[in-house]
């Protein structure tokens, strides 16, 4: 009877397919519960995009944070470049730096106004 049972038992099934995106739509909404939590706006955004592509090449979790984070370096980076722009600085009107080259201070410049004029050498020697 043994050998019956066990040659028409149905094999086990697989949790179904709705419990398992129950399960990881459940921790994905505690994700997104944390980076609202710690302030992370930008990889929030990213991980609408980064975690279906992690779960499709079953990445490792320390991967998928590594491209979280890359995500966000890059649109902090992207962010501050457009600002820049936007403000329009005069540098590059100038010739690049020229504004800021124009009242450097050069070695070995006195830039007190009066008083015993000493100049400082590379080597730190004092000479009158």
């Amino acid at each position: 009877m043994t050998d019956t049972a066990t040659a028409t038992a149905r094999p086990r099934l697989a949790a179904p397919a709705s419990a398992v995106a129950a399960t990881t739509a459940a921790v994905f909404d505690e994700a997104i519960a944390l980076t609202r939590r710690l302030k992370l706006p930008h990889i929030r955004r990213a991980m609408a995009e980064v975690i279906p592509t992690a779960k499709a090449q079953r990445w490792e979790r320390a991967e998928v944070v590594r491209a979280l984070l890359a995500e966000a370096a890059g649109r902090d980076a992207a962010n501050l470049r457009t600002r820049r722009t936007r403000a329009a600085f005069p540098t590059e009107s100038l010739g690049g730096a020229g504004l800021w080259n124009r009242f450097a201070v050069r070695a070995g410049q006195d830039t007190r106004q009066g008083g015993s004029h000493r100049s400082y050498s590379s080597t730190g020697v004092v000479s009158r």
